[in-house]
């Protein structure tokens, strides 16, 4: 064998090294893809952390929910099998309209097809949020076991947290919900609750999931669900329901577009909180039905001339809120959309005269 010279033997050499350099260098791009998408391909845990409080009344704490829900969403619109984690080791607070959006959300959520992912949760060091979470029976809708308290207080504003829910029109689905504080509530108002939720789940069915919800899903659910709270807080009874639809800005236009091109002319562009204002103030809707379209506005009416409680409509970025005593609602528009609607109705505990 010839004997290399020196030149050569360095050239070889610089060879080696460089095939060497790039061999090493393809590991680390390897590696590097691995460790940054584990979840991808091996389904490894994912830890989402859950808001320090769940409220849409408020331009940062709805910015901070919904930011958490749309991390949720993107997980679940990826169709494949996930162990997520909802880290609730901050939360501190839960009010009632965005925690039963987020209870609504991930029932929707576990309702998609083909999806394989697993969810489990950190529950929160505050007592208090842990209890909220046990009574409305989250872990049900994880499929998980019931997580054992290790707190001795017992709260009563959160012990008379209620759940109902369903996809039909029917009262009997949410009169437990409400039937407990018959005794401490006037007649009139009982009987309004009953007709502005009546008339919520008659919306949800037939317009509410008119299309496809605007979330990245792509998915239209093949039945039209609905969710209620109901809850007894210092001396106050709030009853919540929410569905996760196209919103009332959105189903305005196809069920009365001629009012739609009114509020056009006049405000040039139409706000969502325009929209729900509108919605509430009609008569009647487009379904003809007697009785329709007013069922909402008499629990409306009564909880603010007997000065008894108020109402409050989120619908996509919209809020409509109508305050004790008062005779003119006030509404406006915040930045982020929860994707849906949620009534809220507020009214004391103890009979007065209506």
């Amino acid at each position: 064998m010839k004997k290399l010279s020196k030149q050569s033997r360095v050239k070889l050499l610089r060879k080696l090294r460089a095939a060497r350099r790039r061999s090493y260098r393809a590991l680390l791009r390897e590696r590097k893809t691995h460790s940054s998408a584990p979840n991808e391909n091996k389904g490894l845990p994912i830890s989402i952390p859950a808001p320090k409080i769940f409220d849409i009344s408020r331009n940062d704490s709805r910015r901070n929910l919904t930011k958490f829900l749309r991390k949720l969403r993107t997980r679940f619109a990826r169709r494949k099998s996930y162990e997520i984690t909802i880290d609730f080791t901050q939360t501190e607070k839960f009010v009632a309209a965005g925690t039963l959006l987020f209870y609504s959300e991930l029932a929707y959520l576990k309702q998609l097809p083909n999806n394989g992912t697993k969810l489990r949760y950190i529950p929160p060091k505050n007592p208090k949020a842990f209890e909220v979470l046990i009574q409305i029976e989250l872990h049900k809708i994880l499929g998980i076991r019931k997580p054992k308290s290790k707190n001795t207080n017992k709260y009563d504003d959160v012990l008379n947290w209620k759940v109902a829910y369903g996809n039909v029109v029917n009262n009997e689905h949410c009169a437990p919900a409400i039937e407990a504080y018959e005794g401490q509530l006037a007649e009139p108002l009982i009987d309004g609750i009953f007709k502005g939720l009546a008339e919520a789940m008659t919306n949800t069915v037939h317009h509410a999931y008119a299309d496809i919800r605007e979330d990245g899903l792509n998915h239209k659910p093949s039945k039209n669900n609905w969710w209620m709270f109901s809850q007894a807080r210092d001396k106050e009874l709030t009853v919540v329901f929410c569905d996760l639809g196209i919103g009332i800005p959105r189903s305005l236009p196809k069920t009365h577009p001629s009012l739609l091109d009114k509020l056009r002319s006049v405000f040039g562009k139409v706000d969502d909180h325009q929209c729900i204002a509108s919605s509430v103030e009609l008569n009647a809707t487009s379904t003809k039905i007697p009785g329709r379209g007013k069922g909402l506005v008499n629990v409306i009416e009564l909880a603010s001339k007997n000065g008894a409680g108020n109402v409050i409509i989120y619908s996509n970025k919209g809020i409509y809120k109508l305050a004790p005593g008062e005779t003119k609602p006030i509404s406006c528009d915040l930045k982020d959309s929860i994707l849906g609607t949620i009534i809220c109705w507020s009214v004391r505990l103890g009979k007065g005269d209506l």
